[in-house]
């Protein structure tokens, strides 16, 4: 199943499922300072390697504006 959502509650998500920061950190091999901000939003734009650490990925997602697009 795949589905949407912010880094931030995605990285909550995975927080949770470890049972805390240092518990994930532990897991995936990341600094438990450095998921602590990516899940406060103090950190964007993680790697494609943090990504997958997390067993997250990016999925970009385009809009269109208002107005005349000629």
């Amino acid at each position: 199943m795949s589905y949407t959502t912010t880094l931030e509650k995605a990285v909550k998500a995975v927080v949770k499922k470890h049972g805390g920061v240092r518990a994930t950190g532990a897991v995936t091999g990341l600094h438990s300072s450095y998921i602590s901000r990516l899940m406060n939003g103090k950190q964007a734009r993680p790697s494609d390697e943090t990504l997958l650490k997390l067993g997250l990925r990016a999925v970009p997602r385009y809009e269109r504006i208002k107005g005349d697009t000629k």
